[in-house]
């Protein structure tokens, strides 16, 4: 089956302090950290993409565009959106609280 635009995946993280800007050493920063975003990003890249992977095979990057435009803090859960809007894709992460506020 080919990739097409609209194929999902759901990834979520939720945000520890050893996920944070701080914990890469960034002192006092406590939002989660635009290296475990891209990171975030490669996993839900990876989850649609699978299904189409032959036995054995995997996948790669081989470029980053990321504009990381919000802080998001420890105990909020993070993911990318469900599905594939157009392939190669871009793709936002929206963060909530555990009580759902949405940044």
């Amino acid at each position: 089956m080919p990739l097409e635009p609209g194929q999902a995946a759901t990834v979520e993280r939720v945000v520890t302090r050893e996920l944070t800007a701080d914990a890469l050493g960034n002192p006092g920063v406590t939002a989660f950290a635009t290296p475990f975003v891209i990171n975030l990003l490669e996993h839900a890249a990876h989850a649609v993409m699978l299904p189409h992977l032959a036995p054995g095979a995997a996948t790669v990057g081989t470029g980053v565009d990321v504009r990381h435009l919000a802080a998001t803090p420890p105990a909020c859960a993070c993911a990318p959106p469900r599905s594939c809007g157009r392939v190669p894709t871009a793709a936002a992460i929206s963060s909530r609280s555990r009580r759902g506020t949405t940044w």
